[in-house]
């Protein structure tokens, strides 16, 4: 199978907004976050102030935003010798990082085959990359330990 690098459509500006600050010096604002996103995304909010002598101060914060109500991790221990198994440890939590029990998931190791190739053009080059991904391996299933954090 032959795929053509998958990108998702998303905006990388969401919103823009200019907020008068109350009494307090504080101003809130709701960030839309799509309800179909294709995979977590962090966002991140950035905000300045300025003063009427225009001096200005700024904070950003993040936030990760689920497509579901839940996450896979995986963690592995890196790096291992040609013919050694790799072990790999997958954990599905709450978006608070709570492990939940009792879900079953899928893991499938594929080999993915990078492919460019430049062509030369009149007034630049135009570059055409495509991914061949192969299922290579599948993996031994073993029963889920119990959840930790």
């Amino acid at each position: 199978m032959v795929l053509a690098r998958a990108t998702a459509s998303v905006t990388t500006d969401v919103s823009q907004s200019a907020l008068t600050l109350d009494q307090n010096g504080a101003a809130s604002l709701d960030v839309p976050v799509p309800a179909d996103l294709p995979f977590p995304m962090t966002y991140t909010v950035d905000v300045q102030a300025t003063d009427v002598s225009h001096l200005s101060v700024d904070d950003s914060a993040t936030f990760l935003a689920l497509p579901g109500d839940a996450t896979i991790g995986l963690s592995t221990d890196g790096v291992v010798s040609a013919g050694s198994p790799l072990s790999i440890r997958a954990i599905v939590t709450d978006a608070d990082g709570k492990a939940i029990s009792g879900r079953g998931i899928h893991v499938e190791l594929q080999k993915m085959t990078y492919t460019s190739a430049t062509q030369t053009v009149e007034g630049g080059d135009q570059a055409d990359e495509a991914v061949s991904m192969q299922p290579w391996i599948r993996p031994t299933r073993r029963r889920a330990a119990a959840p930790s954090t």
